[in-house]
């Protein structure tokens, strides 16, 4: 958004519910689901989480104040209780083998697995030393440090 690229025009609609290619539109307007299966688990999890937890649902929440009516919803499942947890495991292996080997798209190097970019990042972290912070960010942790008399120099390298 922050380059002025654009999205598909079935991604998004605007503030004002029209279809948009503008990426900065689309970030005041809503996400559209992905296809039918985006759709669907769009309004599973609404249902889940809003309906199911006495919060907000649909259109209650499409505003950044509207926060307070956002639900959370955990669910726990008992793998065992459907197949064989080895059997489970193994076709989770079988899927992610599946999707990584599909075909890339041009200057594409790898498609990621939910949470993989984090995991690896964290990965970097911890053996790198710790988050890569910017210098507007030191500076502003040095700033908030002085105001209560200490200093982050042992400890941001």
């Amino acid at each position: 958004m922050k380059k002025g690229e654009q999205v598909l025009d079935t991604w998004a609609l605007d503030s004002k519910g029209n279809r948009t290619t503008d990426a900065a539109d689309a970030f005041n307007g809503i996400l559209l689901p992905l296809s039918y299966k985006g759709y669907g688990m769009a309004v599973v999890i609404d249902m889940l989480t809003g309906i199911l937890m006495g919060s907000g649902f649909g259109g209650m929440v499409d505003t950044p104040s509207s926060f307070p009516l956002v639900g959370s919803n955990f669910i726990a499942i008992k793998t065992e209780a459907f197949c064989e947890l080895d059997e489970f495991k193994n076709h989770v292996d079988a899927l992610i083998d599946e999707i990584k080997q599909v075909k890339l798209e041009q200057g594409t190097e790898k498609v990621f697995m939910p949470g993989e970019i984090e995991f690896e990042q964290r990965v970097e972290n911890l053996t790198n030393g710790g988050v890569p912070l910017q210098p507007f960010q030191i500076d502003e942790l040095n700033k908030q440090a002085a105001r209560f008399g200490f200093t982050l120099d042992e400890y941001i390298k």
